[in-house]
């Protein structure tokens, strides 16, 4: 996930080395309230989504599932 105009570090121990991130477009966020909060729960999405599944979808180059895993994890739907 990333935007042209967003930061955001992936917090896992091998998104460094990997260059993994994700993007959040912090021009749109940066005055409003409670956009710091809003971002550290972005953040504990990304620590608490199920690798098996990501990593399944990333080998088998399927974008779209892979989109529809981590909108689902978003939501709070199964």
């Amino acid at each position: 996930w990333a935007s042209s105009c967003g930061k955001a570090g992936r917090r896992s121990t091998s998104a460094r080395s990997a260059g993994e991130f994700i993007g959040l477009d912090v021009k749109a966020m940066r005055t409003q309230t409670g956009s710091r909060k809003i971002f550290q729960h972005l953040v504990e999405k990304v620590r608490t989504l199920d690798r098996a599944p990501e990593q399944a979808f990333i080998a088998a180059r399927d974008y779209e599932g892979l989109e529809l895993l981590i909108l689902k994890h978003f939501l709070g739907v199964r």
